[in-house]
């Protein structure tokens, strides 16, 4: 899916939904959830988490399996997929003004979740929730 069709569904759950979805944006100007969702081989997995996405931004919460509070952080949260062997993971938060903010994504390969990747989505969620 290009970028185009992303931005679509990023408009779309700006209309249509409770809350607004944002993807993250570095300082140079990055979006990584979203160059992550471009580069994903499987299309079938790309659509399954984009619906997650849009559920995530029509409803606000889910409950597990499709979300969960990530132990030791106040505010970040993980939407979660499982499809076909692999492990798909979104770290992001909620902020003021309804909105929901995707942070950082990557394919689980371990049981456990790398401190690095959640390293890296808090640091993120405070880049964020600085401005």
């Amino acid at each position: 899916m290009n970028t185009l069709l992303l931005d679509i569904l990023s408009q779309f759950c700006y209309i249509a939904h409770v809350f607004d979805i944002v993807f993250f944006t570095t300082a140079s100007g990055r979006k990584p959830v979203r160059d992550f969702l471009d580069e994903m081989p499987d299309m079938r997995a790309k659509a399954r988490l984009l619906r997650l996405i849009q559920r995530l931004g029509k409803e606000g919460f889910l409950p597990e399996p499709f979300t969960k509070s990530i132990k030791g952080s106040k505010k970040l949260r993980e939407l979660r997929l499982i499809y076909q062997t692999n492990a798909y993971r979104i770290f992001y938060t909620v902020a003021k003004g309804k909105r929901i903010v995707l942070l950082h994504a990557f394919m689980k390969k371990t049981q456990k979740t790398p401190l690095k990747e959640i390293k890296t989505a808090e640091k993120r969620m405070a880049l964020y929730l600085e401005k």
